[in-house]
């Protein structure tokens, strides 16, 4: 159900979409572990096992409530979490952008185009 609502929608845009608030939540992650544990490598480790932890059980523990209010609002949050999770409608749309840019010969509109859907620096990337 979820991926027809996203072939059917797309992603909405909005400040405060679940992917967008991970990544929010990576990036102070990641520079309060920086701060108090030293090695680079340990932090990112204990970044990369407890987001992810702390997200799964967030999740289960809204499912689990809202199954115990009532099965249909359980069921209506996990597709609409699925279809937050769920890119195909706009990624089609954004990869045929930077396409266009492309074949117009046009690298700094497919750069700016790509930095849209990577969230990286694409600034000095090759065609």
């Amino acid at each position: 159900m979820a991926f027809l609502v996203d072939l059917w929608l797309g992603d909405p845009e909005y400040r405060f979409h679940p992917v967008r608030l991970m990544g929010n939540g990576i990036e102070r992650g990641e520079l309060f572990l920086r701060r108090y544990i030293p090695p680079e490598k340990l932090a990112g480790t204990v970044l990369a096992v407890l987001f992810p932890l702390a997200i799964f059980w967030s999740v289960w523990i809204l499912l689990f409530w809202a199954g115990k209010a009532h099965w249909i609002l359980a069921a209506l949050i996990n597709v609409l979490g699925i279809y937050t999770a769920l890119s195909v409608h706009d990624l089609k749309k954004e990869s045929k952008r930077i396409w266009r840019d492309l074949e117009r010969k046009d690298l700094n509109q497919a750069r700016g185009d790509l930095a849209r859907i990577v969230g990286r620096d694409t600034r000095h990337l090759e065609e």
